[in-house]
């Protein structure tokens, strides 16, 4: 069922977009055709997402939207103050907003987690970041663009690939040394690893100096996104 009561983040949102109207409009005019404008299509973007994710079941892909957007206002604005445009209390005043309206919806997660995925914040390490910092999971780092191997992934991967290789010796053949390192190449190679694979292998001479074609596509598949 849809939700009938008012929603404060929206709420809170409004006001924003209200107060930054009336500044926008007070742009130069070579700003307010431009920045000005953009501005403007940020916050009622958001708007209409945060809106749309009032009434769906799924909200994690529209709340990870309003996340970036959010970021995309922040980083306008501050283009704003820098280029003299926006009044430093002004830059203050919008600052805060957005932070209590990035809080608000990190807290819409919540309800959204426990309910419909039946997972539960940690309260005491939980916190809301822009998802271009990425998201540290199953030893990856994945951002909304792409995915990397973790350092902490990478760091124990490396000692245990070393330790395997002392432990067996480097007398076998090149395809023996290539199996040593079979499941650590098929974990990495779900992330964007083609050149961290590569650098990997050679440091710890387990692949030859020149390959083949068909010892290529052993030692360093194409990495699935």
């Amino acid at each position: 069922m849809p939700e009938t009561k008012e929603i404060p983040v929206i709420l809170k949102l409004y006001d924003l977009i209200l107060w930054t109207l009336n500044h926008t409009a007070r742009f130069p005019r070579h700003h307010r055709y431009s920045l000005g404008q953009q501005i403007e299509r940020t916050l009622l973007e958001l708007l209409e997402v945060l809106i749309e994710a009032r009434y769906v079941k799924d909200k994690a892909r529209l709340l990870d939207r309003a996340n970036i957007l959010l970021e995309r206002f922040r980083f306008e604005m501050r283009l704003a103050k820098d280029l003299k445009v926006l009044a430093l209390n002004s830059f203050e005043f919008q600052a805060k907003a957005v932070e209590e309206i990035g809080r608000m919806i990190g807290g819409w997660h919540k309800p959204f987690l426990a309910h419909n995925l039946r997972l539960e914040l940690n309260v005491t390490r939980r916190q809301v970041m822009p998802v271009r910092r990425g998201i540290t999971f199953l030893g990856f780092r994945i951002f909304p663009t792409h995915r990397r191997v973790s350092a902490q992934a990478l760091a124990r991967s490396t000692r245990l690939l070393k330790e395997r290789v002392q432990n067996k010796g480097l007398s076998m053949d090149h395809k023996g040394r290539a199996a040593t390192a079979n499941p650590w190449i098929a974990h990495a190679s779900h992330a964007d690893t083609f050149s961290l694979r590569r650098q990997v292998l050679t440091r710890l001479a387990l692949r030859p100096m020149k390959i083949t074609p068909k010892e290529s596509a052993l030692y360093a598949a194409k990495p699935r996104v």
